[in-house]
């Protein structure tokens, strides 16, 4: 069958400050009559202002997006310089770090959310108020399946083996559908991490390196210099970022 689908645009207020807004209600109040009718579904939102920017962290503890937007005006200003011999804008460097889209699983009418998860617009020009969004949801005859992988340490670690296998009883049974039936069925396959202190991302290498790579980015130092969200653990905050 073909999949339901909707696309509206939505205007959302961020106070006309710079600052990591937690927008998930006032977005999601404003999608609430489409999506609460998908049982299951993504969500994508694409911001279409050139300087803000969208993605999932915390929504408990109010310092999380306090230290996140001093994180952000030392890795923008840090990158600025070092492009086009300080010509460049850390606006530009600010919206490219987090992105401008945002995909969201749909279960039962409502985004699958971590416990502590919501959704950041980080507005970082002060003198624009109101961000305007593009919300498209299309609905999926899927299988929604939640793993739980627990590293022994902080790093980097591959985690393919073990999403495969969360779907391979599925991917045995659409195997045996389409030999039967002497074709492939087109498939997405959509994983969202329900922590706020990690992320996931593709990549040809799981090394050590990669991990003190990211320690040069976002340095624990910064515990003692300006994060207020310390009360976890020196790498929680950094984590966040």
């Amino acid at each position: 069958r073909q999949p339901k689908w909707f696309q509206r645009e939505i205007k959302v207020s961020c106070g006309g400050r710079r600052s990591c807004y937690l927008a998930t209600q006032d977005i999601i109040s404003k999608l609430q009559s489409e999506i609460r009718r998908v049982k299951s579904g993504v969500l994508c939102l694409f911001l279409l202002d050139s300087n803000a920017s969208l993605t999932v962290n915390e929504n408990a503890d109010p310092t999380v997006r306090t230290d996140m937007d001093g994180a952000m005006k030392r890795m923008a200003e840090k990158g600025a310089k070092s492009w086009s011999k300080g010509e460049g804008d850390p606006l530009a460097f600010r919206s490219a770090l987090f992105g401008r889209s945002l995909t969201l699983p749909i279960n039962n009418g409502y985004p699958s959310f971590g416990t502590w998860q919501g959704i950041y617009l980080c507005s970082w020009d002060p003198s624009s108020t109101n961000r305007t969004l593009i919300a498209t949801c299309v609905e999926l005859s899927s299988r929604v399946q939640n793993i739980t992988i627990s590293p022994a340490k902080r790093g980097v670690h591959p985690i393919t083996a073990d999403v495969t296998k969360a779907f391979l009883s599925e991917k045995k049974n659409k195997k045996r559908k389409t030999e039967k039936e002497g074709g492939g069925i087109p498939a997405m396959l959509y994983v969202m991490i329900q922590h706020t202190s990690a992320s996931m991302g593709l990549s040809g290498v799981y090394h050590s390196s990669l991990d003190k790579a990211l320690d040069l980015v976002v340095p624990e130092t910064w515990n003692n210099e300006f994060f207020v969200h310390t009360y976890e653990g020196p790498d929680d905050m950094p984590g966040h970022v």
